[in-house]
């Protein structure tokens, strides 16, 4: 009877995880240095859509890891160019923080972004016949309500 009552909830305590916001650090996989062009305007273009540039300042996680990561120093810049001032990790202030995960998938690229650990967005680029990354589809996003 106990593990029939186990079984029935194992759902629901699976439900009640899945829900719970989980705060993301960036992450980046080896990434060739020839996709960081069409990685970073999808991580810079979501940072766009939801932060108005000339008045937000944002602090970009850096990948845990350490080791070579090709799309911290160009995000950096392409950020600067659409307008963002970014902060430096020790002095915040009140900077947005922006944290990525950029990793290979399926021969394409998996991106996921987070903004202050609450509103996540996730796109697949995926390969052209000639090898290069191009958008598999919209952002897919999740918002938490504080």
């Amino acid at each position: 009877m106990r593990r029939f009552a186990f079984v029935l909830a194992m759902p629901l305590i699976a439900a009640g995880c899945a829900t719970m916001p989980a705060p993301m650090a960036s992450y980046v996989s080896v990434v060739d240095a020839t996709d960081v062009p069409n990685v970073v305007p999808a991580i810079a273009g979501y940072v766009s859509q939801k932060l108005p540039a000339a008045s937000s300042t944002v602090l970009l996680e850096a990948p845990a890891g350490g080791g070579w990561d090709p799309v911290s120093p160009a995000l950096t810049t392409d950020l600067r160019s659409r307008g963002f001032a970014i902060a430096d990790a020790a002095h915040p202030g009140n900077a947005h923080t922006i944290s990525y995960l950029v990793s290979p998938l399926d021969g394409g690229v998996l991106i996921r972004i987070s903004i202050d650990g609450a509103d996540q967005a996730s796109e697949f680029l995926a390969r052209d016949t000639a090898g290069k990354l191009e958008a598999g589809g919209p952002y897919t996003v999740r918002e938490a309500s504080l």
